[in-house]
Parts: structure tokens; sequence; C-alpha cells
């Protein structure tokens, strides 16, 4: 990959004065890649350490269009690849959990205003901004509270004069590198959580919206394979016995017992049906070569959504699944 290694050379001469900056989509892209699936981040661990190089912050947590430095690494670097995590057939297992900093918003400018502002003002910056809240803070790292529009309403309930004082609700902060699942039940109860930066300032803001968004993006993938899967299976197990099964289990993995189409792992499909004989119990008249082919597209996206990237695929690969489902339909149009 020369584009990787002149990026590493130049990222060697520069480091100690005037370190390489680059988004993590501009650094995947020298090494061909548009998302942080496990192998992809493997590979480019493993070629920073070479030179000597890491990322400041670490480009495998960092937000896909977050600003990364080339730095010289601290300490010793192993270039040593840490085993795979545990996963079905030889794939490799989740290697990572969702954190704040892979909520787009959570770098996002915080508008806010001090404590002795008039309702007016917040109420003004809201509506500039579109904003259904605003930080209260009497300095960039003293978060006093919020002001919201269910607040204000509520103190206005109680007093039509109120002031913005009156309206200021308790403000919970979090960290970017905290794990996003557990702090969704917060933020489904207040609507939002106010992120702090590594200096300790008010850095972002993560909503109900954002996750609603963040949700459709992660969430869609999950719910096209699943159903790519569902189908898979059934022509699967409509017509093959349990000794054809049996007989395209990943060798890596013999200790494992297949007794039906459930039993089998995405890379088990493409094995089972690439063979001619087999595909012909299919009786699918389409092309095998290109339904193969495609098959193994489906693979590598399904291995990345489930197994490791923080990523959201891009328009190319959901158009690709989506395309894949609509072939499968009509293959075999059982709802």
């Amino acid at each position: 990959m020369s584009e990787a290694h002149d990026l590493l050379e130049r990222a060697v001469q520069s480091a100690a004065t005037n370190p390489v900056e680059l988004t993590v989509r501009e650094l995947l892209g020298h090494w061909g890649a548009k998302r942080r699936g496990y192998w992809i981040v493997e590979t480019i661990t493993q070629d920073l350490a070479e030179h000597g190089l890491s990322t400041d912050p670490p480009f495998e947590d960092a937000w896909i269009d977050e600003q990364v430095k080339l730095v010289k690494a601290k300490g010793h670097i192993t270039t040593t690849a840490p085993p795979v995590a545990s996963g079905v057939a030889g794939e490799p297992g989740p290697a990572a959990a969702l954190r704040v900093r892979h909520i787009q918003s959570s770098k996002r400018t915080v508008v806010s205003v001090p404590p002795d502002a008039a309702l007016s003002l917040a109420q003004a910056l809201m509506l500039k901004n579109d904003y259904s809240q605003l930080a209260v803070m009497s300095g960039p790292r003293s978060l006093r509270g919020a002001v919201s529009w269910k607040s204000i309403a509520q103190a206005q309930l109680r007093d039509q004069g109120c002031s913005l004082g009156d309206t200021i609700i308790p403000a919970v902060p979090v960290n970017l590198d905290d794990e996003l699942l557990p702090l969704i039940p917060t933020i489904v109860e207040r609507e939002f959580l106010f992120v702090l930066a590594q200096d300790n300032t008010v850095g972002g803001i993560v909503t109900m919206a954002d996750l609603s968004l963040e949700y459709n993006q992660l969430a869609r993938p999950f719910f096209l394979i699943g159903e790519i899967e569902r189908r898979l299976r059934r022509a699967i197990s409509d017509n093959f016995d349990q000794e054809a099964l049996h007989n395209v289990r990943d060798p890596g993995d013999s200790g494992r017992e297949v007794a039906s189409a459930e039993d089998l792992a995405f890379g088990e499909y493409k094995r089972l049906l690439e063979k001619p004989d087999n595909w012909q119990r299919l009786q699918w008249n389409v092309d095998r070569t290109v339904f193969i082919s495609t098959l193994d597209e489906v693979r590598t996206v399904r291995n990345e959504v489930m197994h490791f990237s923080p990523d959201p695929i891009d328009e190319e690969q959901l158009t690709m699944l989506t395309n894949f489902i609509r072939w499968v339909k009509v293959l075999d149009p059982r709802p």
C-alpha cells in the first residue's frame, strides 16, 4: 500500500515537531478502507507500531470524522497482534463497545448562557439554533445546569413571571470514553446529557434526537442482514440434509455441532452454495458466480457490523444489502 507507506514515512519525519493530522476516515482511506473492521484496525495498528507511531487520540475509539495526530509512540510498542476474540467459524468476535465519543454530537459546540442571564436570551438562542435545551454555565468548566423548553413551561405554570434561575434543572455530565449503552436509559429519561472533553470543558451534548439518528444508522443494517440470513437459512433447510451441512463446517471448528442451517456461520453459506452440485439443488435460475460474489460482499459487511466497527456503513454498502434482499425475495417470494 504505497499511500499508507508514504503517509507513515512523512509522519515519522514530522512526528516530533509538526505531527501529521487527519481524520480517522482519511486515515482509513490510506489503507483502502472505509470502516474500522477488526482486521483493518489490526493492520493499521501494527503498521503504526512498526514505524514507532501511534495516534492521539487512539483512532480505533475516535469518531470517524474526528481529527487524530500521528505522534511518536510512548513506551514499548509490540507488533504482535493480540489474540482474536472468539467468534463463530473463525470469524472475529466483538472487540469494542460503542462509546459516547462515537456519537457525532459528542463534540458539537455547546451553546450556553450564564446563570444570571435573562430568560428571554435563553429562549432567543434556542429559537435561533432550533435547540430544545441550553447549558447554563458560569465558566467553560463550570456546568451549573440546563434550561429547556420543558423546564420553562413547567416554571411558567408555577409563575408566569419566572426568571431563568427558576427554570434551571440539573445537568448530567459524562465523559467521551464512557460506554454508551448503560447511558441510554438516562438519556431517555432526561432527554439529553452534556459531554466533558479531555480538559474537563463542556465539549458536546447527546440528545434523544442524536440517539434516534445513530440508532437508524446502526440498526438498519442489523435488520437487513438479519432478514438476509433468515431467508438463506430457510432455503438451505429446504434443500439440504444434515450431512450436507456438516460437510461445509469450518475445518478449524471441528468440535462445533451442526444440526441445522441455524448452526452455520455466514461464510459456511458461501462454502455450501458455491459448489455447482449444491447450487443446482436450489433451482435458482441466476448466475451462480455473480450470486456467490455478492454473497461474499454481504459477508464482509456483516462481519464488520456484527463484530467490531463503530462506524455506520456507507450508502453503497446499504444499497447492496437492500438490493440483495430484493434479489433473494424474487428467487424465493415467500414472506
